[in-house]
């Protein structure tokens, strides 16, 4: 699997798999708020959903209500809504097991 290295919006510099727009550095000043969220596909917010599972952190931290939406659709029923996702990962900590992935058809 191809990866490419994603860069911060602000400042530029390559940011961790589990981090979206923004690296730590810009994250802990408090930039970037301004930054629109949709431009994320669902395999690239799967992906660091899995690195932040992987690094011990949430793996919705940080994301608002269209990116775990979007997210969610990458599981079948029945996490594959909003709220069964986000409760999903409230109640255990983690995201649904891999066999619970949608396979691409």
């Amino acid at each position: 699997m191809k990866t490419r290295r994603r860069t911060c919006k602000c400042c530029g510099a390559v940011i961790e798999s589990y981090n979206i727009w923004l690296c730590d550095a810009c994250q802990g000043a408090g930039m970037g708020a301004e930054i629109a969220a949709g431009e994320a596909s669902q395999e690239e917010l799967l992906r660091i959903a899995r690195a932040r599972e992987r690094a011990g952190k949430n793996p919705l931290e940080g994301m608002d209500i269209g990116e775990i939406a979007l997210l969610a659709r990458c599981f079948e029923q029945p996490y594959s809504s909003y709220g069964k996702l986000r409760g999903y990962v409230y109640a255990c900590g983690k995201l649904p097991p891999k066999s619970q992935e949608r396979r691409k058809r």
